[in-house]
């Protein structure tokens, strides 16, 4: 095994020191990659000099993940539940996307001190997470990409704006945001039109690196009205502002035949969601930043957009 380069197990039947006895000869190796091996308690890396990146997903019994290799630069984690992770000092690893239950708390209060060097980190909530992350003083130093992550109908109606600030706050080289909103049942009160109120300015840093944001599934929710405002108010350095309401769909223009796919509730919210850009969003957006609203088009869809000036 001393030439492998590349080890990929699936559904394979193999125990964590089954594992471990095979990592310990494979010294070139550069690619780690488990699925759905269920047998795998506690999985122990030694120090592989080579190894660079490492995908753990859906091995459901596992609980502790423990590297000693020193030069990991990306690791990606998928599973239902929470595992320990034990990186060592993690000082090369720069990008990290990891999925599990209470992963947007687990982020914000574990990761800026045990992966200090972290550059792109893309979270997928898997589960309901009603309790905000606490503002918490520890940064994310250097991180430059943020991209959130929540699938469809899990967004909890009661989830606090503090929530994406408490990110947004802790990372003072941010480039990029990219939060993935999802489409869900209406709720009593969750629009903007609903309980209409002054949106007022919510105490936050100045995000002075903070050029491109882009919001999948926009909606008229407050939550996501609020937060397009926030970020405005708090970042001169923004150059570009995507609204996407068509929750990430394949338009016709795309694929140069047939019809772009919208279901029928985002055809419903969509002048809703466009009346909330209108009235409470665009005015707010300074002539250096570009707005892009993306929207069901016109040649597959019948929506009014004649009212809205981007």
């Amino acid at each position: 095994m001393r030439s492998l380069t590349n080890l990929s197990l699936s559904f394979v039947h193999i125990t964590g020191d089954e594992l471990g006895f095979l990592l310990s000869s494979s010294f070139s190796l550069e690619q780690l990659d488990l699925s759905c091996c269920s047998e795998i308690i506690s999985l122990k890396i030694p120090c592989l000099q080579h190894l660079m990146c490492l995908k753990v997903s859906k091995c459901d019994i596992l609980q502790v993940i423990e590297s000693k290799a020193p030069n990991i630069s990306s690791f990606h984690f998928n599973g239902d539940q929470q595992v320990q992770l034990l990186l060592g000092e993690s000082l090369q690893l720069k990008k990290i996307t990891i999925s599990h239950s209470c992963v947007l708390r687990y982020a914000r209060v574990m990761l800026p001190s045990t992966i200090p060097n972290l550059e792109t980190l893309t979270i997928y909530s898997v589960l309901d997470e009603m309790d905000s992350p606490p503002m918490l003083p520890s940064k994310f130093v250097h991180l430059k990409y943020l991209n959130i992550k929540i699938p469809r109908w899990t967004f909890p109606p009661a989830c606090d704006i503090l929530l994406f600030i408490s990110f947004l706050d802790a990372c003072p080289c941010l480039e990029t945001f990219h939060l993935h909103a999802p489409s869900r049942r209406r709720v009593p009160g969750d629009s903007i039109f609903e309980v209409p109120s002054h949106l007022g300015r919510i105490p936050g840093h100045c995000y002075d690196n903070l050029r491109h944001v882009r919001i999948t599934s926009f909606s008229s929710t407050k939550l996501l009205v609020q937060l397009t405002c926030h970020i405005l108010e708090h970042t001169p350095s923004l150059e570009c502002l995507t609204l996407d309401i068509t929750h990430g769909s394949s338009n016709c223009s795309d694929r140069k035949i047939g019809k772009c796919y919208v279901s029928k509730d985002t055809l419903v919210e969509a002048p809703k969601t466009l009346e909330a850009i209108r009235t409470y969003i665009e005015g707010k957006v300074p002539s250096t930043v570009k707005l892009n609203v993306l929207k069901p088009c016109k040649r597959c869809h019948d929506v009014d957009y004649n009212f809205l000036r981007c």
